[in-house]
């Protein structure tokens, strides 16, 4: 439960600081903003959001390092999490394994959200 009186942080960069955002990120983690886990970032009024998308070649090359894999175990309320680190892929190759048959949701079920949540969290 999330305490009510725990404030998000909002930052607003200028915009040469939002230039390097990743620089940025590390700036506003020194101030600790990390440990909440939340923060709002406000983008400067000269900042303009990428004109047009991303070609696709672009973003199926891109690669995802050692991405980690979460498995739950347990049962009454008692859960273990393991988090494994598996090989690192390509995006487009990510978006064949994640729409393949091996992941997709039960026919049965998949037009009903309730049972597809109730599903997931078994």
């Amino acid at each position: 439960m999330i305490s009510s009186n725990l404030e998000i942080p909002v930052f607003y960069p200028t915009y040469n600081e939002f230039k390097d955002f990743s620089a940025f990120i590390s700036s506003i983690e020194e101030r600790g903003a990390h440990k909440i886990g939340l923060a709002k970032i406000v983008p400067p009024k000269e900042w303009t959001a990428r004109k047009m998308g991303y070609k696709q070649k672009q973003i199926y090359e891109k690669i995802v390092e050692n991405p980690i894999k979460q498995e739950v175990h347990g049962k009454d309320g008692v859960y273990s999490v393991f988090n494994i680190q598996q090989q690192s892929i390509k995006l487009g190759s990510f978006q064949r394994l994640a729409s393949s048959n091996r992941y997709a949701a039960p026919a049965s079920i998949s037009n009903d959200l309730e049972k597809l949540e109730k599903k997931y969290w078994q």
